[in-house]
């Protein structure tokens, strides 16, 4: 379970564990928002595509098919923009050290709403529009004469790789953020203690980072003193 480190918070303050909670709810409470609009604009795709079908044509019905797919996967890009969109500025604005913790907190509640299912309910939907305006017109054409196993098994491989891609280009923009948040600010370095500060800030951060270890601070000290 995440837990807000306090020592990282920017003010200092116990009081601001609250806030990140609440930056946390915020952004949840934001996703929810965008899922719904998301959602509604699904609802109405299969309804939208189904009216392209001509009953004595069998090949309006691949067309159907296409058009729902094209429709479908524009959808999800615009949501998965939207979704990283909000979740990058409710971080930018939320005033608080972004940590690696933070990272795994944030990821966690934007898989929530960017699940596969969503899009598997979508096709069946699709299906029953096309079985349902098909039979209303008596059309002896049935959707199962265009292998919609076969169809329905590469569009949730797509959805599925689409959302776990975003996931990853997602986890790489928050790890910055962390990694940003992480790296010691620019520090005075004309004088030699600004050197040894900025090189000790360097080391607390990173212990191994050199394959050294802490032994390094006393290299450049020596370092140091020999060029005063």
């Amino acid at each position: 379970m995440w837990r807000p480190s306090i020592s990282c918070l920017r003010s200092g303050r116990r009081e601001d564990v609250l806030v990140t909670l609440d930056i946390l709810g915020l952004l949840e409470r934001r996703l929810f928002r965008a899922r719904e609009e998301h959602v509604s604009a699904l609802l109405g795709v299969p309804s939208e595509v189904v009216s392209v079908i001509h009953p004595q044509r069998r090949a309006t019905v691949l067309e159907s098919l296409k058009l729902f797919n094209d429709k479908t996967f524009r959808a999800l890009q615009d949501y998965v923009t939207q979704v990283r969109s909000t979740t990058l500025s409710v971080i930018e604005c939320s005033q608080i050290c972004f940590t690696y913790n933070d990272k795994s907190a944030v990821l966690a509640i934007v898989e929530k709403y960017v699940e596969p299912s969503l899009y598997v309910a979508r096709f069946a939907s699709f299906e029953g529009a096309v079985a349902s305006f098909l039979s209303r017109f008596g059309s002896p054409i049935q959707l199962n004469d265009f292998h919609p196993d076969l169809t329905k098994a590469l569009y949730e491989a797509g959805t599925s790789n689409a959302i776990r891609r975003f996931l990853a280009a997602l986890s790489d923009d928050l790890e910055m953020v962390a990694q940003k948040q992480k790296t010691p600010s620019a520090l005075e370095v004309t004088t030699p203690e600004g050197k040894w500060e900025q090189a000790n800030q360097l080391i607390k951060l990173e212990p191994n980072v050199f394959g050294i270890g802490v032994n390094l601070n006393y290299l450049i000290s020596r370092w140091l003193k020999w060029r005063e």
